[in-house]
């Protein structure tokens, strides 16, 4: 047992590998192991086994990137982006990390083509949620 404090780790779960970061004492240390796309858990659990000695108290704080990157790389399933009315063009608002940042003229590839993006005509409530209504979305 290292102490009283919990083992704290940090996980992201990727569709390659799946990255671990802890502190050790005063050490930031680093584990990166394959991922298992079919079932990510199993990585996880190895890799708390790589790390933590037996009788440590563990604290996971675990994120995964696989959907975003399904969305990002078109591997998934065509998707729709459903959103309140007014925010349609979230979806493609960009970071400061464009391939040409002061290129006034750079056109980014559209990753949701309008027709794949659909609004609700009213706002959805944290407490209750108001109907949504869309019109179905043609395959096209």
């Amino acid at each position: 047992m290292r102490s009283s404090k919990p083992l704290r780790m940090a996980i992201d779960s990727g569709g390659t590998f799946t990255d671990c970061v802890w502190l050790d004492g005063s050490a930031l240390r680093i584990l990166k192991v394959f991922s298992t796309p079919g079932d990510p858990s199993q990585a996880i659990a190895g890799a708390v086994q790589k790390i933590a000695v037996a009788g440590d108290e563990v604290v996971v704080l675990h994120g995964t990137t696989v959907g975003t990157n399904t969305l990002l790389q078109r591997k998934g399933a065509r998707v729709a982006f459903v959103t309140t009315a007014g925010f349609e063009d979230s979806i493609e608002i960009g970071r400061q990390n464009r391939p040409r940042l002061y290129d006034f003229f750079f056109e980014k590839e559209q990753r949701w083509p309008g027709r794949l993006r659909r609004k609700n005509q009213r706002r959805l409530r944290s407490r209750s949620c108001s109907p949504l209504r869309i019109q179905r979305m043609s395959e096209s």
